[in-house]
């Protein structure tokens, strides 16, 4: 999920809202990683999200 989010940030980071949304393969990208994010945030089992409930993640929502 890390990786994932760095990753959108490092493609993001040099460029405007209006470039991307020119980008088609810059969209692709960071949807691919937002489907990864999304996918493991699934996969965290009830303890772990207990664990970081005082980090306030609102896992339903990934």
């Amino acid at each position: 999920m890390l990786q994932s989010a760095q990753l959108v940030r490092q493609y993001t980071a040099t460029t405007s809202k209006a470039e991307s949304i020119a980008d088609v393969q810059l969209q692709d990208s960071v949807i691919r990683c937002l489907m990864v994010i999304a996918e493991a945030a699934c996969r965290i089992s009830p303890a772990t999200r207990d664990r970081l409930s005082n980090i306030n993640i609102a896992w339903h929502e990934i």
